[in-house]
């Protein structure tokens, strides 16, 4: 018979069932070139053998087609004689790397350790003005109800609500109240009554919130108030025009007894860049607490700044490589070196960081991975990298594959980063595009 007739014959043929119970069915696929050679063909599609040992070699059903624990059955088959002499199938070795790995509680065990799942024991906690909270303790008895604050903010942290000018016995309704006289250290009186000075309060309840609360990580104050703003706030000079770059009393004396604290108004909360820097800043500056908390020692230091490396890139800072030299320098004291060191992260983290910056540091990590990835992982991995860097996926998609390939390929400087591993409390508080 031709080559084409045995072609045309395969179309036609139909499966047969084995009448021999003692046989067993071996499925060969066709293509194999002492398949179609043979002379013995009788039967297509099946091919019925008498073999005292079970048949144990396997295909690779991703490329052959869906093994769901049934019998895999591709298009044709060629049935043979028991007489024929049958070639070795050949078993193609899937290289995929969850088979090609041994066991994964074996793998890195760091990366499933409470050393990377970093959650605090009580809830990261953030003070911010009342009336953003929707309380109404405003001058006219009405609120500020921030969205992002009561709806997604608090849904994560404990928001403390704080309200200066109600706590140190203004009341609601009250006077209103406004800044005057010096631009740098203005006074607040009343705006109906001149008389009314509420400077000494406000001052002395900042000193006291900044002794008492120290276990708040970041602070939310009102935009432009003459008691909380920290910017922008309207100061009204004798004999000249108001200039728009006071500082609230309250705020003034409080950020300044708390320098490294994370502070921001709700305004600046609005833009995606600006609250992702604070959200980031709130947590790090919690994980700080934790680790003074624990207490501090030269190589718990060097260990919290190396699982920050990752972090401090995608800042664009420039003097990780110096503050690395001091982690690791025995010439200074350890409380000396504790408190620059903190000055030196919160202020680093303070840098605002682009997309720019975190593409640059993906395709960092990928360059530790790219040796180890097959061609179609990296394809998706690259693909992932550049929809983020065109702003058509968030940050999380490229960093998820990221984590999953460092689960199979564990590398002893990535596995434990904080910009790898971060909370999902704070992973959800990020703006999607960002």
């Amino acid at each position: 018979m031709s080559a084409p007739a045995l072609s045309m014959g395969l179309k036609k043929c139909q499966i047969k069932q084995c009448p021999e119970p003692s046989a067993q069915r071996v499925l060969y696929p066709l293509g194999d070139a002492s398949l179609e050679s043979s002379s013995k063909i009788r039967c297509l599609h099946q091919k019925t053998v008498a073999s005292p040992e079970p048949f144990d070699e396997t295909y690779n059903f991703r490329s052959h087609g869906v093994h769901d624990g049934q019998e895999h059955r591709p298009r044709a088959f060629l049935k043979l004689d028991n007489t024929d002499k049958l070639p070795t199938p050949t078993r193609r070795l899937s290289r995929r790397p969850h088979e090609l790995m041994p066991d994964q509680s074996a793998i890195a065990p760091s990366m499933y350790d409470d050393a990377v799942d970093r959650r605090p024991a009580k809830p990261v906690r953030i003070a911010v003005s009342s009336c953003l909270l929707g309380n109404h303790v405003r001058y006219d008895g009405g609120h500020k109800r921030n969205e992002f604050l009561v709806d997604v903010l608090a849904l994560v942290c404990e928001l403390v609500p704080v309200c200066p000018e109600v706590a140190i016995g203004l009341g609601v309704p009250r006077p209103p109240i406004r800044l005057l006289g010096d631009l740098t250290r203005p006074r607040a009186r009343g705006v109906e009554n001149n008389e009314l000075d509420v400077t000494a309060a406000l001052t002395q309840y900042a000193a006291h919130m900044a002794r008492e609360i120290n276990e708040i990580s970041g602070y939310v104050f009102k935009s432009k108030s003459p008691s909380c703003g920290i910017r922008g706030v309207k100061v009204r000079v004798p004999g000249a025009r108001p200039a728009s770059t006071g500082v609230g009393v309250f705020a003034h004396e409080f950020t300044a007894l708390q320098l490294l604290l994370p502070v921001e108004d709700e305004a600046r909360l609005a833009p995606p860049g600006l609250r992702d820097c604070f959200i980031e800043r709130v947590f790090a500056y919690r994980r700080w607490q934790d680790l003074v908390a624990s207490g501090i020692t030269r190589p718990r230091l060097a260990k919290f700044h190396a699982m920050h490396k990752l972090t401090f890139m995608a800042h664009g800072s420039s003097q990780h490589p110096h503050l690395e030299l001091a982690v690791n320098s025995r010439g200074r004291a350890l409380p000396t070196l504790i408190r620059a060191y903190q000055r030196d992260f919160m202020r680093m983290l303070q840098q605002h960081t682009t997309r720019r910056y975190h593409v640059r540091v993906l395709n960092h990590v990928m360059r530790h991975l790219v040796t180890q990835l097959l061609s179609g992982d990296r394809v998706e991995l690259r693909a992932a990298i550049n929809a983020y860097a065109l702003g058509r996926s968030p940050r999380f998609v490229p960093i998820t594959l990221l984590r999953h390939h460092l689960r199979h390929f564990p590398h002893p400087d990535l596995i434990d980063q904080i910009y790898l591993n971060p909370r999902p409390e704070e992973l959800m508080l990020y703006h999607p595009r960002w």
